[in-house]
């Protein structure tokens, strides 16, 4: 079996710096994109079985889709247009919102289906006592990247992941926290210290931050594929930042 070579050490702080150009030029035109990607979803989920009271109810299907599926879909409609729009920007050719939307079209069933496939894969994680789900949250970091970029499958893009990220592990790991970790300190102040959340704003505000993390995760993402890339290609950073020049 041949050996696949590791790409060379990212710079974090330098992956850091992009990404918060993506996010300074970005984030009100995708944040506004998610939010009304997931109205429709909200709407599903409050037909399923009498309103959206099901979201709070752990008894009922509505419930059930809502924590499983939900962030699921939402995560892959949602990164797809982000990361289009964040690897267009990088590349130096941004797009408009109405482009970006054409574009990611064509990417929303494969990111989809690596969406499913990784939440799938990250709860057996945490099952097994939670060392395996920060594995598969480090290796599958730029997945939606290697679809929309390489134009690869979701399997094929799972694997090209985890190769590109070998011996950059603990920093892809590391930016994944740095969003992964707000978020769930924020639903644990604004939900659980909450006894009875009133449904509808219930809805709203885990949607709300849902979109919210998922324009910065795919702007982390897509910025960590970019060096990655140049990782492998043996291009420096100071190349990398003639992009933006």
């Amino acid at each position: 079996m041949t050996k696949v070579p590791e790409a060379g050490a990212v710079h974090l702080g330098a992956v850091l710096a992009d990404a918060w150009y993506l996010i300074r030029h970005l984030f009100v035109q995708q944040l506004a994109a998610g939010l009304l990607l997931m109205l429709p979803l909200i709407g599903l989920i409050a037909l399923l079985n009498g309103g959206l009271s099901v979201l709070t109810d752990a008894e009922s299907i509505g419930y059930w889709v809502y924590s499983v599926l939900a962030p699921a879909v939402l995560w892959g409609a949602v990164g797809t247009f982000c990361t289009t729009g964040n690897l267009a920007l990088l590349d130096g050719t941004p797009l408009s919102v109405g482009d970006t939307l054409r574009q990611s079209l064509k990417y929303c069933l494969p990111i989809l289906v690596a969406e499913i496939v990784l939440t799938i894969a990250a709860g057996i994680g945490m099952i097994l006592l939670v060392v395996p789900y920060f594995i598969v949250v480090g290796f599958t970091m730029v997945v939606m990247p290697v679809i929309v970029a390489d134009r690869r499958g979701p399997l094929a893009a799972l694997k090209r992941s985890g190769q590109m990220i070998r011996g950059n592990f603990w920093r892809a790991l590391a930016l994944a926290l740095l969003y992964m970790v707000p978020y769930l300190v924020l639903e644990e102040l604004l939900w659980y210290q909450i006894p009875d959340p009133e449904p509808f704003w219930y809805a709203i505000g885990t949607f709300g931050m849902s979109a919210t993390t998922a324009v910065v995760a795919t702007a982390f993402s897509a910025s960590l594929y970019q060096h990655l890339q140049a990782a492998w290609s043996g291009d420096s950073h100071a190349e990398i930042e003639q992009v933006f020049e």
